[in-house]
């Protein structure tokens, strides 16, 4: 039973992180991804792979670099035994940190999202208690597109 929930979980956190690639990235990166998903890990001179995705290999190396930077893909320099001990780069998705990164930045767009919405509160509160509705702020974006929004006059400092 634990095996069973394992393979969920695995399938789950594919198709996420399948999901957030044609979400965010360009198409070049979600086939990568694809393509990471399915064959588990792609060899980094692998010249194979740019003919299948019908892709130069310079673009692939330049979508790789991209989930590396963000967090979605990782690498490992390991030896080929089979071609006399040169090392090669194999590149791969790491679920589990792929995951926690997207976790983290869900938590991150909330904390900001729940801080616009206290600042335009707070905003709202002000207006109510200014004679004539003008708002009365120092000059922040903030302000001034609220009173923007609302077609409310700006009350000059002078």
């Amino acid at each position: 039973m634990a095996d069973m929930n394992a393979i969920v979980a695995l399938q789950k956190a594919e198709r996420l992180v399948s999901t957030i690639a044609r979400a965010f990235y360009t198409d070049i990166t979600v086939l990568v991804v694809d393509t990471l998903i399915r064959e588990k890990y792609i060899k980094d001179k692998d010249e194979e792979l740019g003919s299948r995705l019908n892709l130069q290999p310079k673009q692939v190396r330049s979508a790789l670099a991209e989930l590396l930077a963000e967090g979605f893909a990782a690498k490992e320099m390991m030896s080929d035994e089979i071609y006399s001990g040169r090392s090669s780069n194999y590149w791969y998705i790491d679920l589990r940190h792929a995951v926690n990164v997207i976790l983290l930045r869900v938590f991150q767009m909330k904390e900001i999202l729940s801080q616009r919405q206290e600042a335009k509160a707070a905003h709202q509160a002000r207006d109510k208690n200014q004679p004539g509705n003008l708002v009365q702020c120092g000059p922040c974006d903030s302000c001034s597109t609220l009173a923007h929004e609302k077609n409310v006059p700006v009350k000059a400092d002078s």
